[in-house]
Parts: C-alpha cells; structure tokens; sequence
C-alpha cells in the first residue's frame, strides 16, 4: 500500500465520527464519551473564564485558575484545555472567550451534532505546520517550544489526563498530510523526497499510537529520538518564525495567527 493510500485508510477508521477533514478545526470520536444528553456540557462551558483580552497561563508547572492543563465539569461532561507538542513554553497566552468558542464549536460538532460523541478541537496548528514541512528541520532534533498548541476537548470518559493533541493518532495522521501535500510544492528532487520520508515516519507513528489511550505520542518513535517529550518546557530565548505555505493557512484559525502566543520567561 502507498503512503497516499495508507492516509486514506487510517482516515476512513474514523469516517464516522469525523465532521471535518482533520486539517480543519474539531475532530468527533466516541473514544471521548457518549453523550445522549448535552446539557451537562453547556454548563461546563459556562463555568470557564471570560474575557477578550490575553491570560498568561503556567504550563505544567502550577496550580490555580490560571495554569494548564485545567479542566472545567459539570454532571457528565468535563472540559479540559491543554498545550500540547515536543516542548512546551514556560507560559501560554490565551484569550478565555477563544477558547470558550473552541469548546462551542465541540459541542456544536460533536455532542449535539449527528454523532452525539465527545471530542476535541485545536488551535495555533500553523507553527507546527510550518516546523514540520520547513527544508531545515531534522525530526530526531528538540522541536522549538513556539510549535506548541492548544486544544479543547469535550469528554465524559477520563481513563487518565486525555491531552489528544499529543495522544491522539489523528495528529499523526494531520502532520502526515501536511508533509505530504508539501511534496508538490517542494523545489529540489532532496526536497521532496525528504518530505516524503517525515510523512512516512510520522504515518507510522500514527499506526504505533493505535488504539487511543496507549499513551504513545506521536512525535515519539526511534527515528524521532527520545529529547523531544511532552513535559519538556524551553530554554533561551531564542524565537523560531516559520511562514506557513498555501494552502495549509487556509485551514489555519486566522485569529490565532495574528500573534504566535508564546512567551519566553
């Protein structure tokens, strides 16, 4: 089987739950809950912060209102909000109302849409994008911290903390395409054929993180090498810059890309 077919195949485990091509905003999977009443869930959300102007949140290393991971629950449904990546910043900036709307979008998609299933939404997927398909980058190297990225999820089975961004093998599978669709747009014959490579090793590590809740990221595999891990946070204050390449912006959430949300401390 090729690499483009074996995308489309790990693609149609989910068929029936997805809502929209994973280079979109939510992805809908009965792993994360069944919910044939979604009440519970609009409670939640109305427990989390407001506000349109940006919080500056500890990551993994603090407690209180304003650290991540956080998590929010009423009745059935619980919310949890986390950054996920290789490396995470020291501190995250994030305006409460965005993520109540990415909680919104994961209700309006999952819980009380066709599926009546949990699931999670991300957001700031375009410096990952850029690292991933950038000529430079070597994936057994550290990833810059501003690769990290926020995610919401929706669920009513919380076996461990869930934090889909670095579990779950759709991001696999997203980083995969990504790498793959940057193929056509590559210059050099070494371009295209190391780009073809990451989507490959990353496709595997898709199929390795099977089934969900095995706790496998899917940045981690022996190719990958063993510095990267999720609990990581940066040193320096250096700031990596990457111009993400058409069309992947145009599944980018644009608000988000108007600052890159990282803070060096």
């Amino acid at each position: 089987m090729n690499l483009t077919s074996s995308l489309l195949a790990l693609a149609s485990q989910n068929l029936s739950s997805t809502l929209q091509d994973i280079g979109g905003y939510s992805y809908c999977q009965e792993y994360y809950g069944l919910f044939p009443n979604s009440r519970d869930c609009v409670k939640a959300i109305a427990l989390l912060e407001k506000g349109n102007t940006h919080v500056s949140y500890a990551v993994h290393s603090g407690i209180g209102p304003h650290a991540l991971p956080l998590s929010r629950s009423y009745g059935t449904c619980m919310i949890q909000v986390d950054v996920a990546g290789p490396r995470l910043p020291r501190t995250y900036d994030i305006i409460p109302n965005e993520v109540r709307h990415m909680a919104d979008e994961v209700l309006n998609s999952c819980v009380t849409g066709p599926f009546e299933i949990g699931g999670f939404a991300t957001t700031d997927l375009q410096v990952m994008n850029g690292w991933i398909t950038a000529e430079e980058t070597e994936l057994d190297r550290p990833f810059p911290t501003s690769t990290a990225f926020l995610t919401v999820t929706l669920a009513n089975v919380v076996p461990d903390w869930l934090s889909p961004g670095n579990y779950d093998p759709i991001m696999a599978f997203h980083f995969s395409q990504v790498a793959l669709l940057a193929v056509d747009r590559a210059f050099t014959l070494r371009e295209r054929i190391d780009l073809r490579e990451r989507a490959e090793r990353l496709l595997q590590q898709g199929e390795r993180m099977q089934p969900r809740g095995n706790c496998v990221p899917w940045w981690e595999n022996p190719d990958l090498g063993e510095e990267a891990n999720g609990t990581s946070l940066e040193t320096g204050n250096g700031t990596v810059s990457i111009d993400l390449p058409e069309p992947l912006a145009s599944v980018a959430d644009t608000a988000a890309s108007k600052q890159r949300r990282r803070r060096r401390s």
